[in-house]
């Protein structure tokens, strides 16, 4: 029970992210980076300059809106999610997590100081730049995670 209220509650970050009705149609990582960082949001979005090599070769799928973005990766049995959403989502998730006493533990993940709540995907959060940021992974290890959160920035890979 509790672990359904929260993957709810992860899933409805996720889904902040998406306003637009459907996702894009799947495309490479690097499409769909490129597609986010060409949409022109305010202010730049943080994605990753580089991706662990399991997530390279990856399914994905994006969606824009007007201020967030969500990316979503799929490789094998691993599953990662890449959003932006406003800030007020972050206050959101907490609440709904405090619900469905779902503890939220503060740690840090490589440089940036994040929320993290578990369920059937772990959801790390953290407020940048007036959004909230989050990465919703599921068999993904922290190593990796720690990679693609520290290569998060608002240049383009070179």
């Amino acid at each position: 029970m509790r672990g359904r209220a929260l993957a709810r509650a992860a899933a409805a970050v996720v889904a902040a992210a998406l306003a637009a009705p459907a996702l894009a149609a799947p495309a490479t990582p690097a499409e769909a980076l490129r597609a986010v960082r060409e949409a022109k949001l305010r202010p730049a979005p943080l994605l990753p300059a580089s991706l662990p090599a399991a997530f390279r070769a990856a399914r994905a799928e994006w969606q824009v809106d007007r201020t967030g973005y969500s990316v979503h990766l799929v490789a094998g049995p691993r599953d990662l999610a890449i959003t932006r959403s406003p800030a007020s989502q972050l206050r959101t998730t907490l609440a709904e997590a405090r619900q469905a006493r779902v503890p939220a533990v503060r740690m840090r993940l490589g440089r940036r100081q994040v929320v993290r709540i578990n369920a059937h995907h772990t959801l790390y959060l953290w407020r940048e730049q007036g959004q909230t940021y989050g990465i919703a992974a599921y068999r993904v290890p922290l190593r990796e995670l720690t990679q693609i959160a520290d290569a998060l920035t608002t240049r383009s890979a070179t």
